[in-house]
């Protein structure tokens, strides 16, 4: 996984628990204390689910869904928004950004070598739902759909998300 995540995931981390904290997170994912991620680094997938499943819940007291969802939050709202902000140019609504995902990872992406981003494909399943298949042997949806609840806060929209399989989730815009 690239370093861009990390980076986000320690800015989360000290924002909300504090530097000490951040600190203990990398002890105990493995690196040294005072560890800096840059932004193309390649860091070991095992060693970044370590981080978001087992250690920052462990050391900030909180469930691995609400690290997934904080992280999903902060990403869009304090993270993409500013990084990517031209990738936000156009889209006025949730339904938008998410329709433009894909594309966005495969122009973010295309020239960092490593770089895996996942897939989406997209089918209306009626006027105001849609069917997102999750196209990535990480297995991260569920993440997805935080970053996806992240959207609807960033566009202060409602969304009713359901998680149909490994792989397919629903959004319903209305």
């Amino acid at each position: 996984m690239k370093g861009t995540v990390h980076k986000a995931i320690e800015k989360l981390v000290i924002q909300t628990f504090g530097a000490e904290k951040w600190q203990q997170c990398l002890v105990g994912a493995g690196f040294d204390e005072d560890h800096v991620f840059m932004m193309n680094d390649d860091v070991d997938e095992a060693t970044t689910m370590k981080l978001v499943t087992q250690v920052i819940p462990s050391v900030c007291n909180i469930t691995v869904q609400q690290t997934l969802d904080a992280f999903g939050q902060f990403w869009i709202n304090d993270w993409a928004s500013k990084m990517y902000a031209p990738y936000f140019e156009g889209c006025k609504s949730t339904k938008d950004l998410i329709l433009k995902l894909d594309f966005i990872h495969k122009s973010l992406t295309e020239n960092i070598p490593n770089a895996r981003p996942p897939r989406l494909r997209y089918e209306w399943v009626d006027t105001n739902r849609l069917a997102v298949t999750y196209v990535s042997e990480r297995g991260l949806i569920d993440l997805f759909i935080s970053i996806a609840k992240g959207a609807g806060t960033y566009y202060k929209e409602e969304l009713k998300i359901t998680k149909k399989s490994d792989q397919v989730l629903e959004i319903n815009f209305a």
